[in-house]
């Protein structure tokens, strides 16, 4: 897995440091070979429900964020995923946040038989990212991130 420089940005730019509400989005990406990448997160709106333990984005403004990059790269970006923040050193996903990536996986028409689910620490470093994958039988967290800046 390999995530574009501009991505890590949008995380840290987000972190959730201190009481503030928790931040999120979709990603989107391509997939090269075995090769996934992260090419873009799009940021919070003012249409997305926030608070201090919870991040819901409004669906149609994501749609059409996932339809104009579809369309914009002739079907090579998709949607692979979605992000959020925790205030916490060591992101760890909740079972709310499981049962959301699961849910995500069943009801979204996908591109790929997978979907991937980002939590942003309010750490900046790397390894404050954790990263999970899931194609319908158990998260995974993964391992491997390459960052490109």
């Amino acid at each position: 897995m390999k995530i574009d420089g501009k991505v890590i940005e949008t995380f840290y730019d987000h972190r959730q440091i201190r009481c503030i509400p928790e931040s999120g989005g979709i990603l989107l990406g391509k997939l090269f070979g075995e090769l996934l990448i992260i090419e873009q997160a799009s940021v919070p709106g003012s249409d997305d429900k926030r608070g201090l333990f919870f991040f819901h984005r409004n669906k149609k403004r994501a749609q059409t964020i996932v339809d104009q990059a579809y369309r914009e790269s002739n079907g090579e970006k998709a949607y692979i995923g979605e992000w959020h923040t925790h205030n916490e050193k060591n992101p760890e996903p909740s079972w709310l946040d499981r049962s959301e990536i699961k849910r995500a996986f069943k009801k979204s028409k996908l591109n790929f038989d997978f979907i991937i689910c980002i939590i942003v620490g309010n750490d900046s470093e790397l390894e404050n990212l954790w990263v999970g994958y899931y194609a319908g039988d158990k998260i995974i967290n993964c391992q491997r991130i390459i960052s490109s800046k």
